[in-house]
């Protein structure tokens, strides 16, 4: 038996080397044979480290524009900042994260920690003050949302709610037994139902107090989520076509095209924020949507000092849309 020490990728190709000319009258199907199980165990046995997040940030000596929200995340040394976005002329605001200064080590941020708010009115009107409206609505069992802050599947908020639990403005199908086994909006209107089953709307709130001093926006973190731009739609192209990075110019993205550049450009996702209705005598128990949260998507270490965008992926119908409303209106 004979072991050898492998570290590094270089050590890989250095051992198999070593093992070929060691050994150079056994058969050469043994010898790869040899070389791919080394490249097997230590591709299993390897620690991945996560990668330091890289987003837009200023040049060098540079600093951000119109600073209007600087909030500490805890007692981690990070602090997310709202300014004018790097994404694109015109962008508006954007959301950004830094360490408070050198000293702090870097931060590992993982995969599902939420980050910030997403400050929203719930409402059963589709508009009240602002763009970005969001209809609530969950078509998977397995959607992970969070009911009393704590990450879970749709499925085991229900069934931590309580026996014969139900979502607002939503049916559960259950088996025999009384098991979901699926779930769908209503698609009903305040004018035609009992105003528990109406559409909700989550609309986020107009203005950029961050202070909680005025029109209702939540104070600090809570209250920023809105802010975050995508950074996967770079511009929308000629003849009112939505175009993304690796789209080539003049050419429509598909949404394949989105998902893909979303994925690699966006950090942060949203999540629906749960608990039971509060109303009294409310029987069986009821999910009712409060303000999201927006979660970060893959394990990522924060490195930085200088502030870098964070990127929240708005959805493919959101840009169509958007480009439908630009050609209506000129």
């Amino acid at each position: 038996v004979e072991s050898v020490n492998i570290v590094s990728e270089e050590d890989l190709e250095k051992e198999s080397e070593r093992l070929k000319e060691k050994h150079p009258d056994s058969h050469r199907d043994t010898v790869k044979a040899i070389g791919r199980k080394l490249t097997k165990e230590w591709k299993k046995s390897k620690i991945v480290s996560p990668k330091p997040y890289n987003g837009p940030t200023v040049p060098a000596g540079g600093s951000l524009k119109n600073v209007v929200g600087s909030f500490d995340l805890g007692n981690t040394g990070l602090v997310l900042e709202v300014a004018e976005s790097l994404a694109a002329p015109g962008a508006g605001f954007g959301l950004f994260l830094r360490k408070r200064d050198a000293s702090v080590k870097n931060v590992i941020l993982p995969a599902g920690q939420p980050l910030c708010g997403y400050p929203v009115q719930v409402s059963s009107k589709p508009s009240i003050e602002g763009g970005k409206t969001i209809l609530f609505a969950l078509n998977s069992l397995k959607s992970d949302v969070f009911f009393k802050g704590t990450l879970m599947s749709l499925e085991g908020a229900l069934a931590t709610a309580g026996e014969g639990s139900e979502l607002a403005s939503h049916a559960v199908a259950r088996d025999p037994k009384g098991v979901p086994i699926g779930i769908g909006p209503l698609g009903d209107s305040e004018a035609n139902c009992d105003p528990v089953d109406a559409n909700r709307y989550l609309v986020p709130y107009s203005g950029i107090d961050f202070t909680g001093g005025g029109g209702g926006r939540p104070a600090g973190v809570a209250g920023l989520g809105d802010q975050a731009n995508d950074l996967s739609v770079e511009a929308s192209g000629p003849n009112g076509m939505l175009q993304v990075g690796g789209t080539r110019p003049g050419s429509a993205a598909t949404e394949r095209d989105y998902l893909t550049q979303a994925a690699k450009k966006n950090l942060l996702a949203f999540r629906y924020n749960l608990d039971l209705d509060s109303t009294s005598g409310v029987s069986p128990p009821r999910l009712v949507p409060l303000s999201p949260l927006l979660v970060v998507t893959q394990t990522v270490v924060v490195s930085n000092v200088e502030p870098m965008e964070l990127g929240h992926a708005y959805g493919f119908p959101y840009w169509k849309q958007q480009l439908e409303d630009m050609r209506k209106w000129g």
